[in-house]
């Protein structure tokens, strides 16, 4: 009697044991996509992905925004709000991945393609006085290690505020717009005389059948520090570029 009890008991325990739900835990998070570069405005789909499909505990997925002042994030979809740095933290159990957000300051554009600014530095020149006596800024656009686009100008501080025509006198202001070191792209250069020196970006080549169409700048400095770049250049031969960028670039005086 004893030896059919254990018996019973034992294939009791078996199917209970059997019936218990096996844990599988989420091992592995993919959002996509990581890296996320947006201008004010634009919306970006994000996708959340955990794996295994069949975890039990994808009840315990959280997604934090480390910043929503600079991006909004709701049912799968963000959008930019304002410049700025945010991350997107998706998280669950010990399992992680993130997205990082940059909204840009602004833009420089080439042939009216638009181009964020990932970098900003420039120089203040000092020249022997006080206070700069010019200065010297480059947004950069970053594609990767090799391949960047660049907006740079040159301007003497007594210009400050002011819209600058380059088709009249313009003094020493310069502007380009080039990429790759200096590969592709033009220089125009102020002078003493109405009209500019316009070159091809290499700031060697005559360029002399191309005239320029359209070519103001304003470069204002509304607290220290931190610039703000407009400018509209068109050439006649269709190149055309620009800036809109407000924000804090690396700055040193020399």
């Amino acid at each position: 009697m004893l030896k059919r009890y254990l018996l019973y008991g034992g294939a009791l325990l078996l199917l209970l044991t059997g019936c218990q739900k096996k844990e599988t835990p989420v091992k592995k998070i993919v959002v996509t996509p990581e890296v996320v570069k947006l201008f004010v405005g634009e919306t970006q789909e994000i996708q959340v992905e955990c794996y295994p499909s069949s975890a039990t505990n994808l009840d315990q997925l959280t997604i934090a925004n480390s910043n929503p002042e600079v991006a909004d994030f709701e049912n799968g979809k963000l959008l930019a709000k304002s410049p700025g740095n945010a991350q997107l933290l998706a998280r669950c159990g010990n399992v992680s991945a993130k997205s990082a957000i940059t909204v840009y300051a602004g833009w420089f554009s080439k042939r009216d393609k638009r181009f964020g600014v990932d970098i900003a530095s420039g120089y203040n020149l000092l020249m022997g006085e006080a206070t700069p006596q010019a200065i010297e800024i480059e947004l950069t656009h970053q594609v990767d290690a090799d391949n960047q686009e660049h907006f740079w100008l040159w301007m003497l501080c007594s210009d400050f505020g002011k819209t600058i025509d380059f088709s009249g006198v313009v003094g020493e202001t310069m502007v380009a717009v080039y990429l790759n070191n200096n590969e592709d792209g033009y220089t125009l250069y102020g002078g003493s005389e109405p009209g500019c020196s316009l070159r091809s970006a290499d700031w060697v080549t005559d360029v002399s059948d191309i005239s320029l169409v359209k070519g103001t700048l304003k470069v204002e400095h509304p607290e220290t520090n931190r610039y703000k770049i407009q400018a509209d250049f068109q050439l006649s031969n269709g190149f055309t570029f620009g800036a809109d960028w407000n924000g804090y670039p690396a700055m040193t005086t020399e």
